[in-house]
């Protein structure tokens, strides 16, 4: 199992966080994310894990299941409509954003697990980008190699 970043953040900005409970990090880049959105004189409101929104999931049978995004902003001051632009954002490495592909040493189960995930998240990432649309909000995907905008 990877080492990974793990914990709860304490805005600095209250004010601006929107939830129940303080806001929980999984990884080093959900740390980043969150210090960044708190910190950020353009973030009117954020929040962590505020939204869930049901998807089919093609790899089970087509079942439903949830969708918790991870996160939740909304910039102050570039408008559309005198409304400021909401957004949602999901963290995920770029490995599980995209199609795996076989390479000497992989292993087929190997393969057919990554393959697995990055299908599931394109049924996740479908629902989300027709939450958003319907709303007039934006959804994408932060990586290490930046934010992909979906919609």
């Amino acid at each position: 199992m990877r080492n990974t970043k793990k914990g709860v953040y304490t805005p600095k900005n209250l004010n601006k966080y929107i939830g129940k409970n303080l806001p929980v990090f999984r990884s080093s880049w959900e740390l980043r994310a969150f210090i960044s959105l708190d910190r950020n004189e353009k973030i009117s409101k954020w929040g962590s894990e505020n939204f869930i929104i049901p998807y089919i999931d093609r790899t089970r049978n087509n079942e439903t299941h949830k969708y918790v995004i991870d996160l939740f902003f909304e910039i102050a001051d570039y408008t559309k409509n005198g409304l400021p632009i909401k957004w949602l954002l999901e963290i995920k490495p770029y490995s599980q954003s995209v199609t795996p592909q076989a390479k000497r040493g992989k292993s087929t189960q190997r393969l057919l697990n990554e393959t697995i995930i990055v299908e599931r998240n394109k049924c996740k990432w479908e629902s989300a980008i027709n939450f958003c649309k319907a709303k007039g909000w934006h959804f994408g995907v932060y990586t290490e190699k930046g934010i992909t905008k979906l919609c």
